[in-house]
């Protein structure tokens, strides 16, 4: 048998464009119904840099640099827990109203909280930040 190397020239396929914006509510929709498939109170999703599909899928969000947990829980409840370098990117995700837990890092929540002086007067023990939604 025999081999031969030839060149062959790149397609060009054009520019990637931006993906289309979804709105927030249709990744809240995701998780009820995810949570809702489960049929269990609470429902884990776990990402990290190779396997975030499910978590990006429900959330938006895209863990870059460490592992992260999507709690999707009763009454609307959605928290993400990451590690500190995640924090900016979870709280640019389109899931609204999550709060994010991050070890050693400033609190995030989404749309609810003003700022991290807010965030400091709630719940916040052993060295882990939590915020949660305010009630208004």
């Amino acid at each position: 048998m025999t081999f031969r190397l030839t060149p062959v020239a790149i397609p060009d396929f054009g520019t990637i464009d931006e993906p289309p914006a979804l709105p927030p509510a249709r990744y809240a929709a995701r998780c009820d119904a995810a949570l809702a498939a489960a049929g269990t109170d609470w429902l884990v999703v776990y990402a990290d840099r190779e396997h975030m599909a499910n978590v990006m899928f429900l959330s938006g969000f895209e863990p870059r640099f460490e592992e992260a947990l999507l709690l999707l829980g009763p009454g609307g409840r959605r928290i993400v827990v990451t590690g500190n370098e995640c924090v900016p990117y979870a709280e640019r995700a389109p899931l609204q109203d999550a709060v994010c837990v991050a070890r050693g890092a400033r609190p995030a929540v989404r749309s609810r909280v003003s700022s991290e002086a807010d965030c400091s007067a709630r719940e916040c023990t052993r060295g882990r930040a939590r915020c949660a939604p305010s009630s208004s």
